[in-house]
């Protein structure tokens, strides 16, 4: 069955959020304000960690600061949310919003997980670096979230599904005059995957 996308654009704390919507019920929701975190991790979540960590051998880190590893899919786990990001591979090309069938692989591998979850919350956060006027930037990173939506709704995810962009706030690598080639810049072009638990738990707010 043929399926739409609809797509509210909302402006947090100086940062556009995209809200994609299926026909199958997902939900549009705006800005949530930030909650005070509980008291301790959801099951769910810490079920959903291990088992991306035991059948894809994604790599859990008990700080997000810790990156020094060479696995491709990490996983940070907190008491609000599982964050799942992606190492060592491209997502995308410069100025585009099309996923690299690499990508588009990992995204299948996840996806068959997260649908064992109807009550999870995905949220995709698309980002973008050095690829033009800001303005631009935010519109790929948008849409590269969107992209990667599509992605999962294909394989099988139907809960609800959150799509915004970051543009280029949140960089995994700073590529300076010192540090400038075409794989410092690709590993900032790219989609960051947030589970959550509850609708309370979600954060609009670039991070």
């Amino acid at each position: 069955m043929k399926y739409f996308l609809t797509i509210i654009l909302f402006f947090f704390y100086g940062c556009s959020s995209k809200t994609t919507s299926y026909v199958t019920g997902l939900h549009i929701f705006g800005a949530h304000k930030q909650n005070k975190l509980p008291s301790k991790t959801d099951p769910v979540l810490k079920e959903i960690a291990l088992l991306l960590q035991k059948d894809l051998n994604g790599y859990l880190y008990s700080d997000i600061k810790m990156q020094k590893n060479t696995n491709t899919i990490n996983l940070y786990l907190t008491n609000r949310y599982l964050k799942i990001y992606f190492q060592n591979i491209l997502f995308f090309q410069p100025q585009s919003t099309l996923l690299s069938e690499e990508a588009r692989t990992y995204l299948e591998q996840i996806a068959p997980i997260l649908h064992k979850y109807p009550q999870i919350i995905i949220q995709l956060i698309g980002h973008s670096y050095k690829e033009g006027k800001p303005k631009k930037m935010q519109h790929i990173s948008d849409y590269r979230a969107i992209s990667a939506a599509e992605i999962l709704y294909a394989a099988g995810v139907k809960q609800e599904i959150l799509a915004k962009g970051c543009s280029d706030h949140i960089p995994i690598n700073i590529c300076d005059n010192n540090n400038s080639n075409t794989t410092c810049e690709a590993s900032n072009r790219r989609v960051d995957i947030f589970i959550y638990a509850s609708k309370h738990d979600v954060i609009t707010k670039c991070r």
